[in-house]
């Protein structure tokens, strides 16, 4: 009857108006968080460039060795042939053992991820190691059953989509870490990692300084 098509109509009305509202509560809940992580990515790059201040000028007046405070730990190596790629691979992993964040710098083809293959098969992995340009991030399982992610940041728009991937997961999951086209979030890297400069030389062998960086 009319009494209860009105009962029906206005519970209707009632179910809408919660379902709106609470899209709108996860809507708001979202972007505040999302507000909230860009606020904390601010104070920790205003933390580092306070702490490269600091650390700077305190090192610096000790002797020309120290004038890049974070240098802790520097290797240079010159790989004149791939075959020399699995000793080079086992030779970082040992030298910077107490790390497990290795950032990668260089030109596209300089090697930069053939290097991380075999720093990946050093490790035990099995899998097929490959550059997740599409993806953003690659993982794969160690011989001792621990995940290892594997990151190519070249296609990247901005610093938004790493949030969505939450790459806080995996940066300081305490795992390794190997990331191609680091630049592009030089600023969110964890206080203590390795970073590996690939550059081409004249004679077409490749140069490889890693250092071991302690903000």
């Amino acid at each position: 009857t009319y009494l209860t098509f009105c009962f029906f109509v206005a519970v209707k009305i009632h179910s809408s108006f919660i379902i709106l509202h609470f899209h709108i509560s996860c809507t708001t809940v979202s972007f505040l968080f999302r507000i909230f992580a860009k606020q904390i990515q601010m104070l920790r790059v205003a933390y580092k460039v306070l702490c490269t201040s600091s650390k700077t000028t305190k090192h610096s007046k000790n002797n020309a060795e120290n004038t890049y405070y974070y240098m802790n730990k520097t290797i240079t190596i010159n790989c004149k042939s791939q075959n020399e790629l699995p000793e080079i691979a086992a030779s970082l992993l040992e030298t910077f053992s107490e790390e497990h964040f290795f950032a990668f710098f260089g030109n596209m083809g300089v090697g930069k991820t053939t290097l991380i293959k075999e720093m990946c098969l050093y490790l035990g992995v099995a899998d097929n190691v490959c550059s997740p340009t599409f993806s953003i991030v690659n993982e794969y399982m160690s011989s001792n059953g621990l995940p290892i992610y594997h990151f190519d940041f070249y296609r990247l728009k901005n610093l938004e989509e790493t949030y969505d991937i939450g790459y806080e997961e995996y940066f300081f999951s305490g795992n390794y870490c190997f990331t191609e086209w680091t630049e592009k979030v030089e600023s969110l890297l964890p206080e203590s990692y390795v970073r590996i400069d690939i550059s081409e030389e004249t004679d077409g062998t490749r140069k490889l300084v890693a250092k071991q960086i302690i903000l």
